[in-house]
């Protein structure tokens, strides 16, 4: 298991970026970009502008908060 100061190894593979497309879950809510829970928050949501941004449950808020888009 790595560290927060182990060198970061070009062999090892990247950590997934939680999806720009948010996920649909079979009863038709949107699922949180790191577990696939239903997601209550959006960030960089804007509807009227077609961007679905990325979704996140009670759990996972801050972390997809610290991922979101930054332009708006």
């Amino acid at each position: 298991m790595r560290s927060l100061f182990d060198r970061f190894s070009s062999d090892e593979p990247a950590a997934p970026a939680a999806p720009a497309t948010p996920i649909l879950r079979a009863d038709g809510q949107r699922a949180c970009a790191v577990c696939g829970e239903p997601a209550p928050f959006g960030f960089g949501v804007r509807l009227l502008h077609n961007r679905e941004g990325r979704w996140a449950c009670r759990d996972h808020r801050e972390a997809v908060e610290a991922m979101r888009e930054t332009n708006p």
